[in-house]
């Protein structure tokens, strides 16, 4: 049985970046996933690296987020060398938009909070429209700053490839269980065998609750249901990253393709983590949410 210096159990966005810095340290990493790599979130994310709105506010989490932001293009740049595949990380201006009280609210707030941290300033409906003339003309104004967006499905095959050309190994096995001697983890099991590690990371996304019986204490992570329609715009493309507090993001990606819209992001809290509704990968019928592509237009990109 082989030996490991670390075992991360989750083959997305974040278990590759575990396992690429693990890996580029000198460790001997085994990447595992019980599907295909990305195959969850990562497959399915925005990629969006917006730090304004109430995500983020000044303190711990905000200062991470910072050193992300200020680390990130370097980070793509150095996995796309070490794997050969181009996560399409971009960057651009992006406004977060304010369509009624409640997001104006949030974002004036966010400019109070964060703009001694980054370069943002508030701009009004008329600017915002001969930015991109086709954003609704109900926008009261918009936050205006920088920020980048990545395929996370890309970039999870890049950290993936880049760990097996050092000599890591991409293991397509459904972890079941942790191995352990006196009180430390020494591995990790799967049907039909198991993989031996000096350390185990669990990177399972929402799945990960699912590792509360094997080490004997609560996760606290609860998947959230979501959707998100990528479309192909007649015209020019959308010249920004556009944002809102409420109605969901328009992303364009450097390929060319609009991600729109974030329909559900409710935490499924409460929920059995096993439960077929809350893992069901089919989309849901628009009329749950009482949307028209019509009002959709209406309310961010018009005619």
């Amino acid at each position: 049985m082989e030996t490991f210096d670390a075992v991360v159990v989750g083959a997305g966005v974040l278990g590759g970046a575990t396992a690429y810095f693990l890996a580029k340290e000198g460790l001997k990493v085994c990447l595992m996933d019980r599907e295909a790599v990305g195959s969850g979130a990562s497959a399915h994310g925005h990629g969006a690296m917006s730090m304004v709105g109430k995500d983020f506010r000044p303190g711990a989490h905000f200062t991470l987020g910072l050193v992300g932001k200020e680390m990130f293009g370097g980070y793509v740049e150095s996995v796309m060398e070490d794997s050969g595949i181009d996560p399409m990380y971009h960057e651009s201006d992006g406004v977060s938009l304010a369509v009624d009280d409640e997001e104006e609210q949030i974002f004036k707030e966010a400019i109070a909070d964060q703009s001694q941290y980054l370069e943002m300033k508030w701009i009004d409906g008329d600017e915002v429209r001969r930015m991109e003339p086709r954003i609704t003309p109900d926008t009261r104004g918009a936050v205006l700053y920088e920020h980048g967006q990545v395929d996370a499905y890309r970039l999870s095959l890049a950290t993936a490839q880049a760990v097996e050309r050092m000599g890591g190994q991409l293991l397509l096995r459904e972890a079941t269980g942790l191995k352990t001697e006196g009180d430390r983890v020494t591995g990790v099991t799967y049907p039909g065998g198991e993989v031996s590690a000096g350390a185990v990371v669990i990177a399972m996304g929402a799945w990960s609750e699912k590792a509360r019986d094997w080490l004997h204490f609560p996760i606290p992570v609860r998947p959230m249901h979501g959707q998100v329609l990528h479309v192909r715009m007649p015209g020019d493309p959308v010249r920004l990253f556009i944002i809102t507090a409420r109605h969901g993001p328009i992303l364009p990606r450097r390929d060319g393709i609009l991600m729109a819209g974030s329909l559900g992001g409710v935490s499924m809290s409460g929920m059995d983590v096993d439960s077929a509704h809350v893992f069901d990968p089919r989309e849901t019928g628009p009329w749950e949410y009482d949307l028209n592509p019509s009002e959709w237009g209406r309310n961010f990109m018009l005619e």
